[in-house]
């Protein structure tokens, strides 16, 4: 304290007070018999150690902060980047004369993505991480490839029918209702009433909203069915790219490298996915020119902004979870609804502005109720399992 008062910092006075313990006790060392020079060295041992001690508590620190404001920059990224890839793909695609193919950009963008996260996997654990993508247990990657991939060729497949890039977010809402049996599957515990109440009401106000937009939103039976194909198979594909991610890091030393060689893999194997459907069903376009009549704007727009938008909303994932996101990703209603109408001069209508808040709330409502079910899932699990270690202990007793 009198060295706080006397203008110095803790910290300082922290040392101070740590010099005089170890001064005190090289006296003691020198009485028990030990030479004046063996208990400096004692004392100077003890200095350098709780220094080496603090500085590693300071860089853990700081360590923890910049995560947490990666992960607060990625949060808040993920609503607009959402919102911005629908506008931007639409967009892009007024400005290209000739008709054009629906997988490829989104193989492009999973080619894209796939060598961002490569690229920052070496630059963080250098080749020897790289190496291990060699493991055979990374083909259980394809699994969630194969549902997320088909996803985003549906949304793009519904944009270039009609469909409006509002519509076709709320849409991806509707991934609430198979969710609910993904959180049966992993907290092996049904669901609150009060989440099913909320996913009721919200498909009320997900159809209200889409029903007011008329056919010009719709983009024909075609973009609703390929829109209808969205939720289900971004759902599963999410769920178990959570699982699978969960499970590997928690097996390895370094997590944060293991998370990202299984968001590499998925992208990877999303991109042969999509490359073996594109020769399937899309064969003309890759013999008159895959990237005929493609623009530098349909390139930024409908290309570059899909690695973005997914490496952003599957780093959250990983991170935090399916729910946790899904609560910062719901922002993105209003803003594409609002982005829609200044950039391709829809009307903006007050009341469709009041079914986004609600659609808003009830998503946020959902999504809360099943953060807490999740905690109280795993509280339960954690104390079946003391249960059965005393149990164990008490029968080998």
């Amino acid at each position: 304290m009198r060295h706080a008062r006397s203008g110095l910092s803790l910290r300082s006075g922290l040392r101070h007070a740590r010099s005089g313990l170890s001064l005190r006790s090289t006296f003691r060392r020198v009485r028990s018999g030990l030479t004046l020079r063996e208990g400096l060295e004692h004392t100077r041992t003890v200095l350098e150690f709780e220094l080496e001690f603090q500085a590693q508590l300071e860089s853990a620190s700081r360590n923890q902060v910049l995560r947490n404001l990666a992960m607060m920059s990625l949060f808040m990224g993920t609503p607009v980047l959402n919102a911005l890839r629908g506008i931007a793909f639409k967009l892009g695609a007024q400005q290209v004369d000739v008709e054009i193919a629906a997988i490829a950009p989104a193989m492009f963008g999973s080619l894209v993505a796939g060598s961002c996260l490569l690229t920052i996997l070496m630059a963080s654990g250098g080749i020897a991480e790289a190496c291990r993508l060699l493991d055979r247990k990374y083909l259980v990657s394809s699994l969630p490839a194969l549902f997320s991939g088909f996803g985003w060729i549906s949304m793009n497949f519904a944009l270039l029918s009609g469909t409006g890039p509002t519509v076709m977010i709320l849409m991806l809402k509707c991934m609430i209702l198979p969710s609910i049996l993904g959180e049966i599957i992993i907290t092996k515990q049904l669901p609150y009433a009060t989440q099913a109440l909320a996913a009721i009401a919200l498909m009320f106000c997900i159809g209200s909203f889409v029903l007011q937009g008329g056919d010009n939103q719709l983009g024909g039976v075609s973009g609703m069915l390929w829109a209808a194909a969205v939720p289900l198979s971004m759902t599963f594909g999410n769920f178990l790219l959570e699982i699978v991610a969960r499970k590997y890091a928690a097996e390895a030393e370094n997590g944060l490298g293991e998370k990202i060689r299984v968001l590499f893999m998925n992208e990877f194997w999303k991109a042969v996915f999509q490359a073996m459907l594109l020769l399937t069903f899309e064969w003309d376009f890759v013999t008159q020119g895959l990237v005929n009549g493609w623009t530098l704007g349909f390139v930024a727009g409908s290309v570059l902004s899909f690695p973005l938008s997914i490496l952003c909303y599957n780093s959250c994932i990983i991170m935090a979870g399916t729910l946790r996101t899904s609560i910062f990703a719901s922002a993105d209603i209003g803003l594409a609804y609002l982005l829609e109408g200044i950039v391709f001069g829809t009307a903006i209508e007050f009341q469709r502005l009041l079914l986004i808040a609600a659609i808003t709330l009830l998503v946020l409502t959902h999504t809360w109720f099943g953060i807490d079910l999740r905690k109280h899932a795993a509280q339960e699990q954690q104390q079946q399992s003391l249960q059965e270690d005393q149990q164990q202990q008490q029968q080998q007793q």
